[in-house]
């Protein structure tokens, strides 16, 4: 039986070895250990992976809501932007949010999120709050890591 491969099976495999963007979410489920999904969170944590601005300072917010100490909150997030990428935010970023939210109806920090992805070059966005297998402007692929 001859293997049937899906378009997004087959962007997925042409952009395998490319940088990819993390949604909060993904961070939040690394830390929070007892969660089932930390382990494939933990995962995605990589050289390979960047994260905006956005996402950096979301995650440090939700983490402030779990009144984690401020010393290990700042620890955490340190040790993370020794492995993860964090992009540079520039207009360009919110001009293209704008455009996204005009295009598709996405929430303000969604649009914010998936603009910033594109326009540093990833090509795909792990989320598990995004509608997983959708393709923005045929540049990214949103993929829910946990289905």
């Amino acid at each position: 039986m001859p293997l049937v491969l899906t378009t997004c099976d087959r962007f997925l495999i042409t952009n395998m070895y490319r940088m990819y963007a993390l949604d909060t979410n993904i961070l939040v489920y690394a830390y929070d250990r007892s969660e089932d999904l930390s382990e494939t969170a933990i995962n995605l944590i990589n050289p390979n992976a960047c994260i905006s601005n956005f996402v950096f300072q979301e995650f440090i917010f939700q983490l402030t809501k779990r009144k984690v100490p401020k010393v290990h909150l700042m620890k955490v997030a340190i040790d993370l932007l020794d492995i993860l990428w964090l992009t540079r935010v520039d207009k360009d970023i919110y001009k293209y949010a704008y455009f996204l939210i005009r295009r598709y109806d996405f929430s303000l920090a969604d649009a914010i999120v998936i603009a910033d992805a594109i326009l540093n070059n990833c090509n795909i966005l792990y989320s598990r709050d995004m509608q997983n297998g959708q393709m923005i402007d045929k540049k990214l692929i949103i993929i829910d890591p946990f289905r």
